[in-house]
């Protein structure tokens, strides 16, 4: 995704105008990597938005809850869900490239709000509610955390590996899910872990 500011390229790492520097050591220009970070957070607040209204329009249609409750419902659920991590692979290659990085993202975060709208069918609102402020906690606890961690010059990039193997471990832990039918303390571990996960994905990007 290849956007300027200040006469910067924010992600290929070309410096614009000055300023005083985010934490020691860092070669990049300040005004430069703010603004990366504001596009983030942006994009971010935009794909939460689209999957929050997907999904209320998912949970307050009840056609769509019956259909999810089907055969047929869990099998399409199944495959978005594992279409999601398809297109992950395609983002981290095609991530820089104009407009299919933008193209990718937005039918990735489609998939990511009808599995959430998914989840929603099958629970109740309580259950919904405590997800998403758990997320949003992580979120913002791990935020404070990076730019903390940051100023001190700790480096987040050695998390990309790990990341993505859990991923995988986690979806395969949702496929045995509907196989093995666990309980409910394994939604509650499923639910936490996913939440940590995926908020950990920013201690990265924001580095």
């Amino acid at each position: 995704m290849m956007f300027k500011q200040g006469g910067a390229d924010i992600e290929s790492g070309h410096k614009g105008g000055g300023g005083g520097q985010i934490y020691p050591g860092m070669m990049e220009d300040p005004q430069m990597r703010w603004a990366f970070i504001r596009k983030v957070y942006a994009i971010v607040c935009t794909q939460l938005f689209v999957t929050a209204i997907i999904a209320a329009a998912m949970f307050f249609t009840p056609a769509v809850k019956e259909y999810m409750k089907t055969i047929v419902g869990k099998v399409t659920l199944i495959v978005l869900i594992i279409l999601a991590f398809i297109l992950m692979f395609f983002m981290s290659k095609y991530g820089k490239k104009h407009p299919w990085n933008y193209v990718l993202m937005g039918v990735f975060t489609l998939c990511l709000a009808c599995v959430v709208g998914a989840a929603c069918a099958f629970k109740k609102g309580e259950t919904i509610l405590i997800a998403a402020g758990l997320t949003v906690l992580i979120t913002v606890s791990l935020t404070f955390y990076t730019f903390w961690a940051a100023k001190r010059g700790k480096d987040f990039t050695f998390l990309g590996p790990f990341l993505f193997c859990a991923s995988i471990v986690l979806l395969m832990f949702l496929l045995m899910r509907f196989i093995l039918h666990l309980g409910k303390e394994a939604q509650v571990i499923y639910s936490c872990l996913t939440a940590l996960l995926f908020s950990a994905y920013l201690c990265p990007i924001i580095n």
